[in-house]
């Protein structure tokens, strides 16, 4: 057969000119991005709110139409404050120690634009077992009916504030969401102040993210491994598995990590002894001491606060969120 004369199909273009299609729930902070602020009411709910079996306020998409929308540049105020007391905070049975006290651990998540903790919710079988608590807090004109203790369902760290007081932007804000019994969304906003004093109590909060992030990426490197050795691509695994008189795919993940050495023995054996030590040591402080998201002093410092109806910050960005903005930031360090 002859040649065509001219190609019979247009030009594949190459993978590198390709824009990567991101999932439909993607959105960034970036003004000039087709995913930034301007496009936010295109963005489809990543689904995350959805298994609140008693959350009832609708999830729908009001970034563009909804008319109450958050976050806002708060300032004095005539208006008159309809709420007759401060929120009244309960410690909950969580911890972010793993020793054998602990009744139960949030999980954490890293996002790219936020850190994320998230408790589990309760429901009416869990709420006659009072198992496993979670931190909470008694707002006022929160019903006449149903619990006084509203539950925490999570929070979330940001960089920088998404909330002002008086056109004043702070270096971060956290924000703990909690479930009202009758199906809608209580906030509260603590900005946060970053200076030359240490907050020991915040930091063991970002040492547990820490830890998530560290876990992670040994799991990832272990995959990384053992997908080498799988598919050959790794010269020195190939030589392991040759040595052995096995095959790639019959490498464990422990042939990667273990140190044989005597120094290596002996540093194992330390880490045991001493990890025993930690452990007694923390039973018998884990009654006095537990990380507290509602620690007066640290992460409270005020019972003041700016209040309003308004919506989440970031999609789907609905409604019917009761925000309460601490008008006194938390104060950590700046390093």
């Amino acid at each position: 057969n002859s040649p065509t004369s001219r190609p019979t199909n247009p030009p594949t273009d190459h993978p590198s000119n390709r824009e990567f299609k991101q999932p439909s729930a993607y959105f960034n902070y970036d003004p000039s991005s087709k995913y930034g602020p301007d496009n936010w009411g295109e963005v489809k709910s990543d689904r995350f709110w959805n298994r609140y079996e008693r959350l009832i306020t609708s999830l729908d998409n009001k970034c563009e139409s909804g008319n109450r929308q958050s976050p806002r540049n708060l300032c004095r105020t005539s208006d008159e404050c309809l709420e007759f007391h401060q929120p009244r905070p309960r410690k909950g049975m969580y911890d972010l120690d793993n020793h054998r006290t602990t009744k139960a651990r949030p999980d954490a998540y890293i996002f790219p634009n936020k850190l994320r903790l998230s408790y589990k919710e309760r429901t009416g079988r869990d709420y006659d077992k009072k198992w496993p608590e979670p931190p909470g807090v008694d707002f006022a004109r929160n019903g006449s009916t149903g619990p006084d203790v509203q539950d925490l369902l999570n929070i979330d760290l940001k960089v920088k504030s998404e909330h002002r007081l008086c056109d004043k932007q702070y270096d971060a804000e956290m924000q703990q969401f909690y479930l009202h019994h009758k199906g809608s969304i209580e906030a509260i906003s603590i900005l946060i102040e970053a200076n030359s004093r240490h907050n020991g109590h915040f930091q063991r909060l970002l040492d547990f993210f820490q830890e998530k992030f560290d876990k992670d990426e040994r799991q990832c490197r272990r995959r990384q491994r053992r997908a080498r050795a799988v598919l050959g691509s790794d010269s020195q695994n190939k030589e392991k598995s040759r040595l052995r008189g096995s095959n790639a795919d019959e490498i464990k993940e422990d042939d990667f990590e273990e140190d044989d050495t005597e120094e290596g023995r002996s540093e194992s054996i330390y880490e045991k002894i001493f990890g025993k030590f930690i452990s007694l040591v923390e039973r018998r402080t884990a009654d006095s001491w537990r990380w507290d998201p509602l620690e007066p002093g640290n992460i409270w410092r005020t019972i003041h606060f700016w209040a309003y109806s308004g919506s989440m910050t970031e999609p789907p960005c609905f409604e019917s969120v009761k925000w309460r903005v601490m008008d006194v930031p938390m104060r950590i360090s700046d390093s």
